[in-house]
């Protein structure tokens, strides 16, 4: 996908021009909504975009948000097929950590704030401690306090652009499948007592 500007993006799909949190359900829906609450109740005047797949209850919680903090700006497109768009659109992209969510968001430079962090991917938070690209903080009101205090930061945004665009990522089928080979050099050769 071509990488659009965040003004770009948030024009195609008519979005206000502000910071923008995209709150990721994924294709199982899964997430919680007591971050939006917690930024809510701070009165910050956000823009906060929900895709995934929103059953019935959640699509009437964030409704209610909505009605409860005028401030922000709620979105609900829930499942989308232009999710790319939408990234682009965002400052910080936060929720569970789904392989194709976290790669794609750091393949367009947008910082991930992981909220639920499964087995499969427990790997990304040394991922994310090495190159400083997200978060991993599952108590919304400390998830509240690292976003806000990067919306308010020029100096630490420009910082994150700066080590998203230094990321070691290529999409190459031969460098992946080297690394996939010292990978397994690394976790079962070392070992003498695997051979």
């Amino acid at each position: 996908m071509e990488r659009l500007s965040k003004q770009e993006a948030r024009k195609i799909l008519n979005l206000e021009d502000r910071f923008t949190l995209l709150l990721n359900f994924g294709g199982e829906g899964i997430g919680s909504t007591a971050l939006v609450e917690e930024l809510g109740k701070r009165g910050l005047a956000w823009q906060i975009v929900v895709v995934g797949a929103l059953r019935e209850h959640m699509k009437k919680r964030i409704s209610e948000l909505a009605k409860r903090y005028p401030s922000l700006t709620i979105e609900s497109p829930g499942f989308v097929s232009n999710i790319g768009v939408y990234m682009c659109a965002c400052d910080v992209q936060a929720g569970k950590a789904g392989a194709n969510a976290l790669m794609e968001s750091m393949a367009l430079h947008r910082p991930f704030m992981i909220s639920e962090l499964l087995h499969a991917a427990r790997d990304t938070a040394r991922f994310f401690a090495r190159y400083q690209v997200g978060w991993v903080v599952r108590n919304h009101r400390k998830q509240a306090d690292i976003l806000q205090a990067f919306a308010e930061s020029e100096p630490q945004r420009k910082a994150m652009e700066e080590r998203l665009a230094k990321l070691p990522i290529s999409f190459d089928s031969d460098q992946f499948i080297t690394l996939l080979l010292e990978q397994f050099q690394t976790c079962f050769l070392s070992d003498n007592s695997l051979l």
